[in-house]
């Protein structure tokens, strides 16, 4: 454990490798020495009756660490935001405890902030506290961020740690699952999958995969029109993934999805995509991050950077 030394509440950019605990009813900040420099910070906040100093036990910590920046914002404004956000985070995990008793784990958070300041596309990429509507709402903190705007778009990823004791749920890597050579939805529960338990495919609703006007947004090497002319390529892979069982009665409504690319100098996707699409099932999600991982781009001098959206509407 680092030792603690009395500090002042200002946070510095100049030491990047400083941990900062804060409660709120302590009016005074503490500076710890951190052991892990690739890491850089670690920002913990603790909701309740916590004394740190004192040695206290927390009733609900909740602890954001491993901050990782890209991008021209510096890495104390997106720290900034991250404390004026950890009174919400607070919330999320006390609702969600006090309906399930009890929830821990880590949470592994990523969000693309546009140039203008404003996070657009915040994912949970990988948790084991097993409770989706948690993910919900923490990424709806973070992407309620307000940012000062800058020249370039920043992509920022964190870890959160909520909770007391073993984590409440099973690993769940978006990674993995996309990665796997198995069917897109061999990691949900039966209900979830869109393929019945004897294989067969059923009945499902076609839908379209169009890319809204005005809506792909490209910075780096690549240009617009090359990025432009490869998505197309992946169209008819994309309606299969988005083409599913109907989900409850009434008329399927149509998704509004949202896809944040990083692409390397090879062409190749350098991070997991960021693939949003509110209403869709899970497998859905998985499979639409599937193609476009192995979507290759043509080769350039640098990273691109792409922000496109889509619209998956069902076929009248």
């Amino acid at each position: 454990m680092p030792t603690l030394e009395a500090s002042t509440c200002s946070l510095s950019s100049s030491e990047p490798d400083v941990s900062i605990a804060y409660h709120q009813a302590i009016p005074r900040c503490v500076r710890a020495r951190s052991h892990v420099a690739a890491l850089g910070l670690a920002l913990i906040a603790w909701h309740g009756a916590l004394d740190v100093l004192a040695g206290q036990t927390a009733a609900a910590p909740v602890a954001l660490a491993s901050l990782r920046v890209r991008g021209p914002l510096p890495r104390a404004t997106v720290q900034e935001a991250m404390e004026g956000a950890l009174q919400t985070y607070g919330q999320c995990v006390h609702a969600r405890a006090a309906e399930r008793g009890r929830v821990a784990g880590e949470l592994h958070l990523r969000v693309h902030i546009e140039a203008n300041g404003v996070p657009i596309a915040a994912s949970v990429d990988w948790s084991n506290v097993g409770d989706r509507p948690l993910e919900r709402c923490v990424t709806a903190a973070t992407e309620a961020w307000r940012l000062p705007e800058r020249d370039a778009a920043t992509l920022v990823s964190f870890t959160m740690r909520v909770g007391h004791g073993a984590p409440t749920g099973t690993d769940r890597d978006v990674g993995a699952v996309i990665a796997s050579s198995e069917r897109d939805d061999g990691h949900l529960p039966a209900e979830a999958r869109n393929t019945s338990s004897n294989g067969e495919r059923q009945r499902v609703v076609r839908r379209t995969w169009t890319p809204v006007d005005g809506g792909l947004r490209v910075t780096g090497a690549l240009t617009e029109a090359r990025v432009a002319r490869v998505l197309r390529t992946k169209t008819a892979a994309l309606r299969r993934c988005v083409s599913v069982p109907p989900a409850g009665g009434g008329t399927p409504a149509p998704w509004e999805g949202l896809l944040s690319l990083r692409i390397g100098g090879d062409g190749r996707l350098s991070e997991e995509p960021v693939v949003q699409l509110p209403g869709a099932p899970p497998s859905v999600v998985a499979c639409v991050a599937g193609v476009l991982r192995d979507t290759r781009f043509p080769a350039a001098s640098g990273e691109t950077q792409v922000l496109s959206r889509h619209r998956a509407a069902p076929h009248s």
